[in-house]
């Protein structure tokens, strides 16, 4: 269904500020940039790279909001 086809991140942005997501995959190659409109606390990413779905695997995410860096890994499983 379309809500296990999204990955959703929350985080904290006191400042309003704007920022960006960015995912990569196993090989670090970035396969999705999205940003984040000031005053934002959420973002998602809907498992797609160029309009295709991402296969199978291990990516890695990167949320920049307030000049803070956050990031970790989440799986596609298909």
């Amino acid at each position: 269904d379309a809500l296990n086809e999204k990955a959703f991140f929350t985080f904290a942005n006191s400042q309003d500020s704007a920022g960006f997501l960015k995912i990569y995959d196993a090989r670090g190659h970035q396969v999705a940039s999205i940003d984040i409109p000031s005053g934002a606390t959420s973002a998602s990413w809907d498992a797609r790279a160029g309009g295709q779905l991402v296969s199978s695997g291990i990516y890695i995410y990167v949320i920049t909001v307030e000049q803070v860096r956050v990031s970790g890994a989440l799986a596609v499983i298909r």
